[in-house]
């Protein structure tokens, strides 16, 4: 039997009503890879803890099923066999998790809608129209090449359409335009580029509306000012510029209180102090988290839906991550992984639902990832000489002057 590669979508209802319908794709070839020709059924498990599956459905030939009743606040692990007319049965798919509080919110930089964040970087041409993105599809391996934007623009990809599917977008920061190719039907969202921002405003996209799809937004980081155009509404968040930061504070945006929508937050590099705006309440949260020399670098590295404080120091590779769900370390202890020239590069690589500890060696242009599943490295290479990675922060790390 082949091994199936589940890709699930979500039909959310109300929190205590909630329908999940499970799709997947039928293998096409046996476990020696001929043709697979007398498959007979699949299997749904289904559990509330990772690879520990106390539930069992038999949806028959069916690629589809709704499961209700999940309303239980808790988190929900699923994977998918096929078995054959002789009732072997495959090996089970990639697992899913999902969470009836903040259902599936689309992973970061998956331009090819697996829930697996792809490995990807732009590269600036002189000329216009030479934008150039290079996306490694996690799905297939498959490396695209596709153009859009120029030398003068930012990368700032995100899921402007709701697909579940990142889109590529760039900022053109002289005339603060948005340019959205969405990955829905390959149209410019709104059919024309969007005006939102100056030449001095950082972009820093997110879902600060909580609607699934990514908000235009800017940061002014000598006054603190946030400008947040929402998708939702096409209103100005909090009807004008919300005030968070200034003094060159980094701009790190995220979920931390775990409610599915994107907070304001920034890290100040002078005290180590982060001070995040909390969407599902409103307060300002104060933590200390950092040392001398390092920069942010923000992400749910535990799985619980919530980001987690963490830093990176460029001077010996070494990440100190917070767990959100715990308040302790992860792995107990601060981890060794890039080196001065490095830069932090974090994604769910490995699509277990937990961020990767990652790096791009700017010189090197290679990806090096710490798989979270099973501790191994993974190791890509990008081949072009002044290639960005795309990544959270990076730009902001170039403002800022702390990567070449």
């Amino acid at each position: 039997m082949g091994v199936l590669a589940a890709v699930v979508y979500l039909q959310p209802v109300a929190v205590l009503a909630i329908n999940l319908t499970l799709a997947w794709n039928p293998p096409t070839l046996n476990s020696i890879g001929e043709p697979l020709e007398n498959l007979a059924g699949y299997r749904i498990y289904h559990g509330t803890r990772s690879r520990r599956y106390g539930y069992v459905f038999d949806v028959g030939g069916e690629t589809t099923t709704t499961l209700s009743g999940l309303n239980d606040y808790s988190d929900h692990f699923f994977v998918v066999t096929a078995y054959d007319e002789d009732g072997v049965e495959s090996r089970v798919s990639g697992e899913l998790m999902w969470n009836s509080v903040c259902p599936l919110q689309p992973t970061a930089y998956d331009f090819d809608g697996d829930d697996i964040s792809d490995i990807a970087t732009f590269f600036r041409r002189m000329g216009p129209n030479e934008g150039e993105w290079k996306i490694r599809r996690s799905v297939d391996g498959i490396v695209d090449t596709i153009s859009w934007g120029w030398s003068a623009t930012i990368p700032v990809p995100g899921d402007y359409d709701g697909d579940r599917t990142t889109d590529l977008a760039v900022y053109y920061p002289d005339e603060g335009m948005w340019y959205i190719l969405q990955s829905s039907d390959g149209r410019l969202k709104g059919g024309a580029p969007i005006s939102w921002g100056w030449n001095m405003a950082l972009p820093v996209q997110g879902d600060y509306d909580g609607d699934l799809i990514t908000d235009a937004a800017v940061y002014d980081p000598e006054e603190g000012n946030w400008y947040v155009l929402q998708s939702s509404d096409g209103r100005v968040m909090g009807g004008g510029p919300i005030t968070l930061g200034g003094n060159r504070a980094f701009p790190v945006p995220g979920d931390y209180d775990g409610d599915c929508v994107t907070d304001i937050a920034v890290f100040s590099a002078s005290d180590n102090e982060w001070k995040i705006r909390r969407s599902s309440d409103g307060r300002i949260e104060s933590i200390r988290w950092g040392f001398n020399g390092t920069v942010p670098a923000p992400a749910d590295f535990d799985g619980d839906h919530a980001t987690d404080l963490s830093v990176y120091m460029p001077n010996g590779g070494v990440w100190h991550v917070l767990k959100s769900s715990s308040g302790r370390l992860l792995q107990g202890a601060p981890i060794s992984w890039g080196w001065h020239e490095a830069a932090p590069a974090p994604g769910d690589f490995d699509g277990d639902g937990m961020t990767d500890p990652t790096v791009y060696g700017v010189r090197e242009r290679t990806w090096y990832v710490l798989q979270s599943d099973d501790g191994r490295s993974l190791t890509v290479e990008d081949g072009r000489h002044g290639a960005i990675p795309i990544t959270p922060l990076y730009q902001v790390f170039r403002w800022y002057g702390l990567i070449p």
